[in-house]
């Protein structure tokens, strides 16, 4: 389940300029990239843990520091907004509908099919507040699409974005969770301890792929 990706880290495919605007703003508040991007075109990014509003603007400065380009899943209306859906789209923002028979996880599923690299990032605890189970969905979208989840990890303690492991899902969500717990244990350092909660997908649901 754990996976060895090809030596080396995925190359970069931001601009230049992208680093040279995250730069000062990490060198000024003293956060760091600790590495260990793998070197795979398609992939969904777990970022844990989930604190505090701050954990997507140091995500989006370190990432910007990277030059890798992320995507986010959003609501097709917001898309379809003037302006606003334009910024989403041109920094990776991916529609969604939601209100169709279709579920996130199929319409996920053949928008990864389409494109040659993506990497979606996904906060699994689904809040910023403390979470007593994890949404599924990212990991039903990398089983679906058969692309691997690389766990990122944000660490306040020693202000560092690291990239622990990488893991092919196996169908077997529980299983898979305990490995992925074990992955982040020692590693969950957040900004707001108490918010953090444990690493496990609610049952009953989530255990087949809806979400």
């Amino acid at each position: 389940m754990i996976m060895q990706p090809p030596p080396g880290e995925r190359p970069p495919t931001l601009p230049r300029w992208a680093k040279w605007i995250a730069a000062p703003i990490m060198w000024a508040f003293g956060w760091k990239y600790g590495g260990g991007l793998p070197n795979i075109p398609k992939m969904v990014i777990i970022g844990v843990p989930h604190t505090t509003n701050w954990d997507g603007f140091w995500y989006l400065v370190i990432t910007a520091y990277m030059r890798l380009r992320t995507n986010v899943i959003m609501k097709a209306e917001i898309a379809r907004t003037p302006f606003v859906g334009w910024v989403f789209k041109k920094f990776g923002g991916i529609p969604v509908e939601r209100s169709t028979s279709n579920n996130l996880v199929t319409q996920m599923a053949a928008e990864i099919a389409k494109r040659e690299t993506i990497a979606i990032v996904i906060a699994p605890e689904g809040t910023r507040k403390r979470a007593e189970y994890w949404h599924a969905g990212f990991y039903w979208i990398a089983h679906r699409a058969h692309i691997p989840i690389v766990l990122a990890a944000i660490d306040y303690s020693i202000k560092s974005l690291n990239f622990l492991a990488t893991i092919q899902t196996t169908g077997d969500i529980d299983a898979d969770f305990r490995v992925i717990a074990s992955l982040y244990e020692g590693h969950l350092n957040g900004k707001r301890p108490e918010n953090i909660g444990p690493i496990r997908p609610k049952p009953g649901k989530v255990h087949k792929e809806t979400e």
